[in-house]
């Protein structure tokens, strides 16, 4: 408990002294909860990140357990299932033992800022300092005052994930090298490895290497299925400072060591922790706010810093990448990325970078479309060139097509169309991106939960994912010229329209002739689907509440259907009964529906609420797992006063915000204007309501806000009223 309260007394004070917004990141947000972040150190977008791992988590993290058992160099922010953490660090004294049982250490005094993380290892007096730069980890052990023997663990056959193997091979007195398998992500069948070159900034007396528990001095090590790894002790004076540089490859030792030379200059920790801390100034600063608390300030900047961690950089220095599938090297001179978890992060994160860096997200289009030349597909969610599967839907027709549509056009749309079309409509194989293709087309929208042609997981929320996919395509064809296309797909998406059912007014899982499948249980979370939440019969991480609303590019068109008294008494039930949970995506848009409706203020009003009661400057601080920024994400936009509900649309929803300033600075040549500034008059905790609202000086009648107008340089204001008073102000 002492611990859980002494964290952030320790980084308050950071945060007063700050006067940058890197200054106001937490990066312990998150690590409780189940948000699964992790608190070490990362660059924007970087392939390395140095962070301590003391439990069995997705991130190797979790605030608040009893001890540490190294120090890994990749990591996954924010998932639901674990991989990575390869490479894993660990000082010791003593005489080596590389069973992590006996050699892991209880800490305190931890301390974390953006590309920095500080603790003490008090089983051995150890202080340790990490920071990182996009390709290699830098930290610093300072030994306790005492003579003895001072050791660096590498291990290089364990990881965060189930499997286990690698080979390492000490090359001289201060370098080991070699590589860590891992993969296994949520139960699919990818793996790969990840090569290393450490190296210390002073030359070991005593060097050799493990397998299992058998510790000796071979210069090397390797298996298929074993913990292994090397070893080095030095012999230390009283405070001696032992540093350990690591440079990282997915390609070979060879781009590791070339990356760690290229990246750092010989053992220079404050500088490499200097320029971490600037390149997160650089990119934190395209938005500066004001008013709000304290610690809303913290929320948001260290929510927008988790949402500029992934998609990260895997190509090296010279421009080396493994190819999609294991499949051979490639080389590019743009930014090859992975980490993309496209069903979570095409509602907030990819909107976000497309409005605030659309450079970035135009290389990560491009590093899409890579994939799709080498792999023959687009990816779903690809992790370290390996197409996982996991999660439904085909999110990367939503972020192809959304990116296009808000004008950035600086990736080959054709070739783009290309490998869309085909994941939209090729039934002659076994299409990785599509399941249940055939059933879907000849259904014409949905798939029937009868069907059993072929296993779908959720056939309501896949058949409903497939057809917000097929409208983003219709919108992309229409854009291009395409008629013939835009028709079909536009047709297609409105397959919802066979599941919906307007007497209970539900979304119901439908079966091929049109009756709906009996019985039915709304409320149900757990099926078949192997994990508490997966879904109740026909959804994928919620139910029949959460989905029901699902059809965000036709809103309307779903509130004619269910009329007017069926909708409200659903909206008004899902947030009085609990039935709507902020941490799982297809809810996360649910308060927005009320800006289609006649009491739009209630959504505003919730949004507010939610950001309030959810979100706080603590280690629980999230309501769920971050999932790569997307929660965050929701917080950053909704904040901000408006939120991309629907992508493709180009139109923003709007919020309750919690500042009385915000400027976002534009990036030119893909934006045509500097800022946009919106300004928020009478914000207060009581006057949490947008009542008038002024585009460009001329007051507005609707709920939206287009992007368009934004990126052209734009001055958004609003009136914020009591909840009572604004009742009657429309």
């Amino acid at each position: 408990m002492m611990k859980k309260l002494l964290i952030p007394l320790l980084f308050l004070p950071v945060l007063a002294l700050a006067q940058n917004p890197a200054g106001k990141v937490n990066p312990f947000i998150g690590t409780a909860n189940s948000g699964n972040t992790f608190p070490g150190a990362v660059l924007p977008w970087g392939m390395v990140s140095v962070s301590p791992h003391n439990a069995n988590s997705p991130s190797g993290y979790l605030f608040g357990q009893n001890a540490i058992s190294g120090f890994g160099h990749v990591h996954l922010s924010g998932t639901g299932c674990p991989d990575q953490g390869s490479v894993i660090l660990m000082p010791t004294t003593g005489e080596i033992d590389p069973v992590s049982a006996n050699f892991k250490s209880s800490y305190s005094n931890e301390k974390a800022e953006a590309g920095f993380y500080s603790v003490q290892l008090d089983k051995y007096g150890i202080k340790a300092e990490l920071t990182a730069t996009i390709r290699s980890g830098l930290s610093r052990f300072i030994f306790p005052k005492e003579k003895g023997k001072f050791n660096i663990l590498v291990d290089a056959g364990t990881s965060l994930s189930w499997r286990k193997g690698g080979s390492v091979s000490v090359v001289s007195a201060d370098e080991i090298e070699g590589y860590n398998l891992t993969g296994g992500f949520c139960g699919s069948k990818n793996q790969h490895k990840v090569f290393f070159v450490a190296k210390l900034s002073k030359k070991a007396k005593r060097m050799g290497t493990w397998l299992g528990q058998t510790v000796s001095v071979n210069p090397s090590a390797e298996s298929a299925d074993s913990s292994l790894g090397a070893w080095m002790s030095v012999d230390g004076k009283p405070g001696d400072t032992l540093l350990v540089k690591v440079g990282i490859s997915y390609v070979s030792v060879k781009n590791a060591r070339e990356n760690l030379n290229k990246e750092q200059k010989g053992f220079q920790f404050q500088k490499v922790r200097k320029q971490a801390l600037k390149e997160w100034n650089s990119v934190l600063s395209r938005i500066d706010i004001k008013g709000g608390t304290p610690d809303q300030q913290v929320q948001f900047y260290t929510g927008m810093y988790h949402m500029l961690i992934h998609p990260g950089v895997r190509s090296d220095v010279n421009g080396d990448y493994v190819k999609m599938n294991q499949n051979g090297i490639g080389n590019s001179k743009s930014p090859q990325y992975t980490v993309f978890s496209l069903w979570d992060t095409y509602r907030t994160v990819h909107p976000f970078l497309s409005l605030v860096f659309p450079q970035k997200q135009s290389e990560m289009v491009n590093s899409m479309l890579t994939m799709a030349d080498e792999g023959g597909w687009l990816p779903k969610w690809e992790l370290a060139a390996n197409e996982t599967q996991v999660m439904v839907g085909d999110p990367a027709a939503i972020v192809i097509a959304d990116t296009w549509l808000r004008g950035i056009t600086s990736f080959d749309v054709e070739k783009a169309w290309k490998w869309l079309e085909k994941g939209a409509t090729d039934t002659t194989q076994k299409n990785p991106v599509r399941p249940g293709l055939k059933s879907y087309i000849r259904s014409s929208g949905f798939i029937p939960s009868n069907d059993t042609t072929e296993w779908v997981w959720g056939s309501v929320s896949t058949s409903l994912e497939y057809n917000l996919a097929d409208w983003h395509l219709g919108k992309l064809a229409e854009s291009l010229g395409k008629k013939k296309e835009a028709d079909l797909f536009f047709q297609r998406s409105e397959g919802w329209r066979k599941m919906v059912d307007p007497e209970s007014g539900f979304i119901r899982p439908t079966n091929a002739d049109g009756s709906f499948i009996a019985p039915f249980y709304p409320d149900t979370l757990e099926t078949a689907g192997g994990w508490p939440g997966s879904g109740g019969p026909g959804y994928v991480e919620g139910n029949a509440w959460n989905y029901s609303f699902f059809v965000p590019h036709n809103l309307t068109g779903l509130l004619e259907t269910y009329g007017k008294k069926q909708v409200f008494k659903s909206l008004n039930t899902n947030f009085k009964k609990g039935h709507f949970t902020l941490g799982n995506e297809p809810g996360m848009a649910l308060p927005y529906v009320y800006n289609y409706t006649s009491e739009p203020f209630r959504g505003i009003e919730i949004s507010r609420d939610l950001m309030i009661d959810n979100f706080k400057n603590a280690p629980d601080g999230l309501p769920g797992n971050d999932d790569c920024g997307t929660l965050s994400g929701w917080f950053v936009f909704s904040s901000m006063g408006f939120y991309p509900d629907c992508p493709g649309s180009g139109n923003y929803q709007i919020s309750s915000p919690l500042w009385s300033e915000v400027t976002i600075k534009l990036e030119k040549p893909y934006q045509k204007g500097k800022t946009i500034k919106i300004k928020i008059k009478n914000n207060s905790d009581i006057n949490t309501t947008v009542g008038k609202r002024f585009v460009n000086g001329k007051q507005v009648n609707d709920y939206f806000l287009n992007h368009q107008t934004l990126v052209k340089g734009a001055l958004i204001e609003y009136e914020m009223y009591d909840r009572i008073v604004v009742r009657t102000f429309d």
